[in-house]
């Protein structure tokens, strides 16, 4: 008797013990040892579970202040409750992957949102010049066997959307390493990233790196400053235009549509105007002499359409009026004696606005933008080698719309950068590319804006220009991924008769047009993404690159932006030529 009551007492201290416990002894071990070493202003923060625990991370980027603090087993709150000895540090940066293991312990989506959002609060309260990187919940492969409590795609999938919008919500970067980790056509981690169905693989590794490490710093060295401006005569069209269709025969600029808000601007309920007018001006000579000649009109107004650049001449797809939106494509073409001609080649499949395009080998390609189909971003492509050709229709099954985005070639690649999605209130920040076997769009590369930012491109013009990716203007992505945000809390508010949210959400929509044209942060510099290497260059600032749907072409070595949006629904009417060197 005096056996069972001593062992009772033995048990229930040892309960007590293990109820006062909140932690493994492992991740005691751990904080222990991090706290006895501390972080300052120049150190990187891995911060993590054992996927972060398990990356060598100084040596597989290569630079010396980088940190690892992952800890095996480690959750949401458990972060929370180690952070102080970090943030007391003031990293430059912290990258943060967690809830995998908060997902296994069926810890509810409210509660793991709610310790992310306390993480991110109290590094920008406790260590503000910090850039915090919400980096997306990793893929699992049930195939192993292993890890059971962890195969729950669905909700990996509802925490990263929950990730996305909480970075959009705090201004952070997100990134999305789910997407590049899962084999094609499933939600599984990719099996040879892994030997468990969870944890990674060197090759696994390898690739995590690839996609980060441009977030790591931007380098000074790599700047692509030699460039030089100057002025043309400025578009005829009184106050300018956006998204005209633009190209180069011979020696001629030709820029024909667009619209604009002629008498009463967009932020006071002015109409907004198109147009059919083509102009040319010969390029060739000196700027101070050049002329803008009256050419024979597009055969209806036409804005947001899509210029492509061909051997046969420039084409010219698609777009919208006030009436509607268009599937006529036009081929141009110049001559001395005769001037400009238009030759109607066969209608896209569908009626298409806010499109992308480009071409290869005379095979012109198109995709993004809204149609008045079902199906999102198909690839439509059309074969100018061979008259008789009609338009063929690849069907990707991709989910989402990718308006305004750009479309190229680049070393027999197309790819895709950017875009939105105004139902999902997305802007895209990242590139894919086409696989033509298979018929899909895949991920290639995420976008950084300078200043080491997650950048898009909506509203940019994009060119495959000697070994590198360079792309022109667009809108900056945080301030146009809150006015998305916004459009559809109205939507939401609207259906849930909530009368004062909604009155609340149209004032601060009015009041986002009204801004001077400095407050929108429309890219002033070029941007230059090299494949080989995975960096983004810059150039310096002009004032002539911060615009939005303007019209823009390479010719020879020299970049041409025409018009084009200064802020929400104000044109200029400016022309610019920038010497590439």
């Amino acid at each position: 008797m005096k056996y069972i009551l001593f062992l009772s007492c033995i048990l229930i201290t040892s309960i007590g013990c293990a109820q006062e416990r909140k932690y493994s002894t492992f991740y005691e071990q751990r904080k222990s040892l991090f706290d006895l070493m501390p972080i300052t202003s120049d150190d990187i923060v891995f911060l993590g579970n054992s996927i972060t625990n398990g990356g060598e991370w100084h040596e597989l980027l290569n630079h010396k202040n980088i940190k690892n603090r992952g800890i095996s087993g480690d959750i949401t709150e458990g972060i929370y409750d180690r952070l102080d000895n970090i943030v007391k540090g003031n990293p430059k940066k912290i990258f943060l992957l967690i809830g995998t293991n908060d997902i296994a312990r069926n810890i509810p989506l409210d509660t793991i949102a709610a310790n992310i959002e306390r993480i991110i609060l109290k590094i920008q309260t406790k260590s503000p010049t910090t850039e915090l990187y919400l980096q997306s919940v990793l893929p699992v492969n049930p195939d192993f066997g292993m890890f059971k409590s962890h195969i729950k795609s669905d909700v990996i999938e509802q925490l990263n959307h929950i990730l996305r919008e909480l970075a959009q919500q705090y201004k952070l970067t997100y990134i999305d390493l789910f997407s590049f980790f899962t084999e094609e056509g499933s939600n599984k981690l990719f099996k040879n990233f892994t030997n468990d169905g969870l944890h990674l693989m060197g090759e696994g590794y390898l690739l995590w790196c690839k996609l980060i490490r441009h977030y790591l710093e931007i380098e000074t060295s790599y700047k692509y400053d030699n460039i030089s401006c100057e002025s043309l005569p400025s578009y005829p069209i009184k106050k300018g235009i956006s998204a005209p269709f633009i190209g180069v025969l011979g020696n001629m600029l030709i820029v024909g549509g667009g619209c604009n808000f002629p008498e009463i601007s967009a932020a006071e309920g002015g109409k907004k105007v198109f147009y059919n007018e083509v102009y040319a001006v010969d390029i060739s000579g000196e700027t101070n002499n050049i002329v803008w000649k009256v050419c024979p009109s597009l055969p209806q107004k036409a804005a947001y359409g899509v210029s492509v650049k061909t051997d046969k001449g420039i084409v010219w797809v698609g777009g919208q009026n006030e009436s509607t939106s268009l599937s006529d494509v036009w081929l141009l073409e110049y001559d001395k004696t005769k001037g400009l001609s238009y030759t109607s080649l066969p209608s896209l499949p569908v009626k298409l606005v806010n499109g992308c395009g480009t071409s290869h080998n005379n095979i012109i390609y198109i995709s993004g933008g809204v149609h008045d189909g079902t199906e999102k971003c198909n690839l439509y492509s059309l074969d100018l080698n061979n008259p008789s050709s009609a338009w063929n229709t690849t069907k990707t099954n991709y989910p989402y719309e990718r308006q305004q985005a750009v479309l190229l070639f680049h070393n027999n690649e197309l790819l895709l950068a950017g875009g939105y999605d105004e139902k999902e209130a997305i802007a895209f920040t990242d590139i894919l590319r086409f696989d033509f076997q298979k018929g899909i769009w895949i991920k290639y590369s995420n976008i950084t804006d300078n200043n080491d930012y997650t950048g898009t491109f909506i509203g940019a013009t994009g060119f495959s220009y000697q070994e590198e990716l360079l792309f022109v203007g667009g809108v900056n992505y945080k301030i146009f991924s809150e006015a998305l945000l916004r459009i559809r809390k109205i939507q939401d508010a609207k259906e849930g008769g909530k009368s004062n949210l909604l009155s609340s959400l149209n004032k601060e929509a009015q009041e986002y047009m009204t801004h001077p044209a400095a407050w929108y942060k429309f890219r002033k510099h070029l941007q230059l993404y090299n494949p080989k290497t995975g960096k983004w260059k810059y150039s310096k600032a002009y004032e002539s690159f911060a615009r939005a749907g303007a019209g823009t072409v390479i010719w020879k070595d020299r970049l041409f932006v025409v018009c084009g949006e200064t802020k929400p629904g104000i044109r200029t009417a400016e022309v610019n030529s920038f010497k590439l060197k």
